[in-house]
């Protein structure tokens, strides 16, 4: 086929009078494709939809003009004068390495983020040196892999997904990594809520004047009922709207996409070879 003298009549020619062999080579592609997409490992997605949590309306009462009378000593002692970063502060602990590295040692997932270098038997690493070794940082890079937190500008809803070749596994680890949210952050409220009582509670010992005691007090009285509202709520900083369940099928691999990536591809290399063959004859 002349190059210079190259029409889509002559293509189409070509490629008709090699049809045989173009659907052999399609038919064989997507076989290897669909046997491929069989064979490939399957994964799950289990969701979980959480809100974060925000104290009632009335938890605050009377604090801000308490907080105007004696701000220097409510800043001192590391009272907000507002929640308006409660909900990304939440997001970022949820986030945060940090607590990934806590949730993998508090379940000890080590074993099950390396399968392939866990032996069970021996209960020990199979590794030919120290440095191949998984460690608790190397882990916590590789969950953020596994880990998909979006966030809903409009709703506000928060959606976390773990992607795991087990959907049980991916659903516990979801919904344990919420409880795991919870739990840092009330233990966190809970040990401010003490030193800020402890605080203020001094302060009211050293002051003379009505006023600021009567003050004091108030704060006193809220970081008390704040620490009880932690010690008494489980969704502390997250509310699960949605928990993770076992999905009954994988997200991936989807078969169907393999089966038609096989075809396009089959088509095209069939195709190709075909054009270049016929180019190599007339060039000769």
């Amino acid at each position: 086929m002349d190059a210079s003298n190259f029409s889509v009549k002559e293509l189409i020619l070509t490629l008709w009078r090699a049809k045989v062999f173009i659907i052999a080579v399609t038919m064989a592609f997507v076989i290897v494709a669909g046997v491929g997409g069989r064979l490939a490992g399957k994964y799950y997605k289990a969701s979980a939809v959480l809100a974060v949590a925000t104290p009632e309306a009335g938890g605050f009462g009377g604090l801000g003009s308490m907080l105007s009378q004696i701000g220097p000593l409510a800043s001192l002692a590391g009272l907000p004068g507002a929640n308006a970063g409660q909900k990304s502060e939440t997001v970022a602990v949820l986030q945060s390495r940090a607590l990934t590295t806590r949730f993998i040692q508090e379940n000890d997932l080590l074993p099950q983020l390396y399968p392939h270098l866990w032996d069970p038997q021996a209960k020990r690493w199979q590794v030919n040196s120290p440095d191949q070794t998984p460690t608790l940082w190397k882990a916590s890079e590789y969950f953020k892999k596994v880990m998909l937190i979006v966030e809903d500008r409009k709703t506000g809803l928060i959606t976390l997904t773990i992607k795991w070749n087990d959907p049980k596994v991916a659903a516990r680890w979801a919904n344990g990594l919420v409880e795991t949210t919870n739990r840092y952050l009330r233990e966190k409220a809970m040990t401010e809520s003490e030193r800020n009582i402890r605080y203020l509670s001094d302060q009211v010992s050293k002051s003379e004047l009505l006023s600021v005691r009567s003050a004091l007090f108030g704060l006193v009285e809220h970081e008390i009922k704040q620490n009880m509202l932690a010690k008494g709520r489980d969704d502390y900083a997250l509310k699960v709207i949605d928990p993770a369940v076992a999905p009954e099928f994988p997200s991936s691999p989807r078969l169907l996409v393999w089966l038609i990536g096989g075809f396009l591809g089959g088509v095209f290399v069939a195709s190709l070879a075909v054009l270049l063959r016929a180019a190599w004859f007339d060039a000769g």
